[in-house]
């Protein structure tokens, strides 16, 4: 799901400022996957991870911990290793080639196994010892990470701990079918890499650089090719759009694929004869980078794997289809308990883990493929829909009936890219002659569409749904909740791995995107901090969608603490308490370009000391009509900046009026803004409620740059001058 986040706060970076805190963060994790029960080792890559002191697993079945940077070279060792291993290409050595440790020693074995090297097992034992030492001292960090035999399928996410905070997660994926690394030099077409298939290989390609792999088929036998990059990290995909291409033994090209999850390739092809065959991976503009990573599955593999239906109502249970491409169907029964959590689950199968719906409305699953030509299939509401669309240009329709006693505000809300599906949904609401009422898409507000109306007609209605790109499979299901519209919200704040130093704060936009009938105040609030952090009180009042929080770190908070931390909004309304988890998002730069994506989770961790601090100050913290405007000091602690500093002013609110920034001459530590009141905004809502309370701060930093330098919050009172006699 994409996410549109704080169009306002995240431009107010003053330009040319370069005091934003860089965040810790993991460019590249390789190899990024091993197969239950084994250990791996794994170079990390990236940048602010110095001092690196701990990995963090999130999601059951793995541990990781990573390798000592401090190691010792064995003379006699290299010895050995020059005097057999000279004048070969392959082992030139980490000197020359970036390898893991357990690469080099898959290498050394490749070359005494194919190129029958004159290695004893004596001395064998001794080069691989050198290799591995020698490339754990070249390489920089590197980590063991270990898949118990029973780790369920699936996707974990790694972050390292350091000196600078938290890095950003990187995915881990666990698999049930043999893995191996790719293992250079495999570019030549004479000398591609032999592999024996069902196989998932790890792999890297560099500036230039393609990887060719060699494997057996038999007449009729249907192969699947699965590169998984972009699904990997999209972020590297300013220097890797992957193309994979299938050739016969005499080179003549049989399949290519330049994208089919999205910039990610697959082949789906069925052996004309017996026979050696070779599968070839490279950039498409023969571009590449050490993040420029994939993961690519070879086999008899299924692939577009979906349980069908999505969801079930709790308290029953549900025989859900384990479908998908090249995969016999299966039945998975899915209990669900009547206290079960409302939401998304996962589902372990032989087939990996899929996210699961759990619900409260009566459950209606499709009976059958929709023939565009038939009529809707009557449905009475609440509902939750489960259907797929099969054909091209399908359309599935569903009619219902409005009554005097049932109008009022309804939802329609689409899971389908929460559930994994590919379907790009866009809904349609028409009335009894067909006319078109609302439509929404995917990418309007996120993947998922979601619409919200008001049906207060009594009548006969019709919800159609179909694919913005009229694409269409047996995997492409979707999953619908129809019903009355209840209080609801979502929120993000970012980025999801903020770190802040003894004495120092930190921003944090938080935004908002109300749904039904929330109008209320939103309070938001982190939970868990790390000891010695604070955070401010954020409310979001009802005339606005974006709000912050500010980080306050106290001087003997303990530098390299963290803790996996829970932000929650909360609302009120009718006397009823609606709460919702924020989603974090980790931030990131493509072509300078800023984007987002989705965390798992978000860490909060105590740094290095800040740059320099910042204060606000007042005589009285309130203003108002009666009381005139309000000064307030900003005192500077350079800790040896010399230069012009800008700074943004946020959190004012409609009615107080305020410049938009201000700046420190160079040498100056000192000077004052003044805000002016109105009688509208803020001081309206007091003459009417009461004294309103707001909170105001100064940041620096530029857009992009990850975490902004902030000042404490400054909270000050709206009052209206009471009443005259």
């Amino acid at each position: 799901m994409k996410y549109a986040l704080l169009t306002a706060f995240t431009l107010i970076g003053v330009a040319g400022s370069a005091q934003a805190q860089g965040l810790p963060r993991i460019q590249a994790l390789y190899p990024p996957g091993a197969r239950q029960g084994t250990t791996v080792e794994v170079a990390i890559r990236g940048g602010g991870m110095e001092g690196a002191k701990e990995v963090l697993v999130k999601g059951d079945g793995l541990s990781a911990t990573l390798n000592s940077i401090d190691v010792k070279i064995d003379a006699a060792e290299q010895r050995v290793f020059s005097a057999k291993c000279a004048l070969c290409h392959e082992l030139r050595g980490p000197a020359s080639m970036t390898r893991t440790a357990e690469q080099w020693t898959q290498t050394v074995d490749r070359m005494i196994r194919d190129r029958q090297a004159p290695i004893e097992q004596a001395e064998r034992a001794k080069i691989v010892s050198y290799l591995s030492a020698a490339a754990r001292a070249s390489a920089g960090l590197t980590a063991k990470i270990t898949v118990a035999p029973n780790a369920a399928p699936g996707r974990r996410e790694i972050r390292v701990v350091g000196f600078n905070g938290t890095s950003t997660g990187f995915p881990f994926e666990v698999t049930a079918q043999p893995e191996s690394i790719e293992l250079e030099p495999n570019d030549k077409l004479e000398a591609p890499q032999a592999v024996t298939l069902p196989l998932t290989v790890s792999g890297q390609v560099g500036s230039g650089d393609v990887d060719r792999y060699r494997f057996e088929a038999k007449k009729g036998q249907r192969l699947v090719f699965n590169c998984n990059a972009y699904r990997l990290n999209e972020s590297s995909q300013v220097f890797f759009m992957p193309v994979l291409y299938l050739y016969d033994e005499k080179g003549k090209e049989l399949a290519k694929n330049t994208g089919y999850f999205s910039f990610d390739p697959l082949i789906d092809w069925t052996a004309p004869a017996d026979g050696s065959y070779t599968v070839l991976i490279r950039d498409m503009l023969y571009r590449g980078s050490p993040a420029s990573i994939y993961r690519l599955s070879m086999g008899s593999l299924p692939y577009r794997a979906a349980l069908y239906p999505a969801g079930g109502r709790r308290g029953e249970t549900v025989q859900a289809a384990l479908m998908g491409e090249n995969m016999a169907p299966a039945t998975v029964p899915i209990p669900l308990a009547a206290d079960a959590a409302l939401g998304s689950r996962q589902v372990v199968t032989g087939h990996g883990a899929f996210p699961f719906m759990v619900g409260e409305f009566p459950e209606h699953v499709e009976k059958s493929d929709a023939n565009p030509s038939a009529a809707p299939t009557a449905i009475a509401l609440p509902a939750s829909l489960n259907g797929r669309l099969v054909t091209a240009d399908e359309t599935d329709r569903y009619a219902f009936s409005i009554t005097k006693e049932n109008a009022g505000a309804y939802s329609f809300e689409v899971f389908a890219d929460r559930v994994g599906s590919p379907v790009l949904a866009q809904l349609t609401l028409r009335d009894a002659q067909g006319r078109a009422l609302n439509t929404v898409a995917a990418g309007t507000n996120g993947r998922d569409p979601r619409l919200d109306v008001t049906l207060s007609r009594p009548g006969d209605y019709t919800l159609e749904i179909n694919d913005l790109d009229g694409k269409s499979g047996p995997s492409d299901l979707y999953r619908i909740t129809a019903g009355p519209a209840l209080p609801d919200f979502e929120a993000t704040i970012g980025p999801d791995n903020p770190s802040l130093g003894p004495g120092g704060s930190i921003f944090l936009p938080v935004q908002i995107r109300r749904r039904v009938g929330v109008t209320s105040d939103i309070e938001v609030t982190l939970n868990n901090l790390p000891t010695g952090i604070t955070a401010s009180k954020a409310v979001i009042r009802p005339d606005q969608n974006q709000g912050f929080v500010i980080l306050t770190a106290a001087p003997d908070a303990k530098l390299g603490s963290y803790t996996l931390t829970r932000p929650v909004a909360k609302a009120v309304v009718s006397g009823q308490t609606v709460e919702r988890e924020i989603q974090p998002l980790e931030i990131y730069l493509i072509n300078n370009n800023r984007m987002i994506r989705p965390a798992g989770n978000m860490v909060v961790s105590v740094g290095p000391e800040p740059a320099w601090t910042v204060t606000l100050s007042v005589k009285e913290p309130r203003l108002g009509m009666d009381t005139g405007p309000l000064e307030v000091t900003v005192r500077f602690n350079r800790k040896g900046e010399g230069r012009d500093m800008p700074f943004a002013i946020v959190g004012t609110p409609s009615g107080v009026q305020a410049p938009g920034s201000i700046l420190f001459r160079k040498g100056s530590n000192e000077t004052t803004f003044t805000l002016r009141p109105s009688n509208q905004g803020i001081f309206a809502r007091a003459a009417q409620d009461g004294p309103q309370q707001f909170q105001i701060a100064v940041i620096t930093g530029r857009e992009g740059e990850g975490i902004q330098l902030a000042s404490t919050p400054l909270v000050i009172t709206a009052s209206a001058p009471a009443p005259a006699k």
